[in-house]
């Protein structure tokens, strides 16, 4: 084999061989982050919100006022100007406290809501990016696996080429030696052995036909 063939061939197992161990490593590596894969947790942030008390405590504060004011009018009327007026009190009283129960109630409600669109919205989210990074690790994996197995098949033919082509050298170095031998051993044997002469007498001469030997 030619020495620039060799080079070739060594150059060629040499680039197969790293394009082989190139691609078994990112398929480990892939499998081993599938295989450790962290699920993401995202935060909602609305399961942090709080009914504001803010306006009902307003509401109750206006609500006594008002409540006292009343009474104070109703004790100058007399005892049966404050025994009809205290019912009325108590009514208003509890009307207020049922609309700020309602409006409480209405913001929890509201909190919930946006609790659980949050939820449902990062669900999606999460869902969406752990098959991007389960999709972009699958392909890593079988670009990691098809380049390991281009290498073992490049080098699988590199060494079948150099196989062939010594084989192919031999036949060709067996098939010029005998011919090689042959062409020597006629070469020096006497033409008598070919029956191109009789007793070592020649039938040819450079005069001309030369007689024929008598038996």
């Amino acid at each position: 084999m030619a020495l620039s063939a060799f080079i070739g061939m060594g150059i060629g197992l040499l680039g197969s061989g790293y394009q082989a161990l190139k691609g078994a490593k990112e398929a480990r590596d892939a499998k081993e982050a599938l295989a450790n894969y962290q699920r993401q947790k995202l935060k909602n942030y609305y399961e942090d919100l709080t009914v504001s008390t803010l306006g009902s405590d307003l509401q109750r504060e206006e609500q006594a006022g008002l409540a006292s004011s009343q009474l104070e009018t109703l004790q100058g009327a007399g005892v049966r100007g404050l025994i009809g007026g205290l019912g009325r009190v108590e009514l208003g009283s509890q009307t207020v406290n049922k609309q700020i129960g309602a409006g409480l109630d209405e913001q929890q409600k509201a909190i919930d809501q946006m609790s659980a669109q949050g939820a449902s919205q990062n669900q999606l989210i999460q869902e969406e990016r752990e098959k991007a990074d389960i999709a972009a690790l699958s392909s890593q994996y079988n670009a990691g696996q098809s380049g390991l197995m281009q290498g073992i098949g490049s080098m699988a033919n590199i060494g079948m080429n150099a196989f062939m082509r010594g084989e192919l050298e031999g036949e060709g170095k067996a098939d010029k030696r005998p011919k090689n031998l042959v062409s020597n051993a006629m070469s020096n044997r006497p033409a008598s052995a070919y029956g191109l002469g009789l007793n070592n007498k020649p039938l040819f001469t450079y005069s001309g036909l030369a007689p024929y030997p008598k038996s």
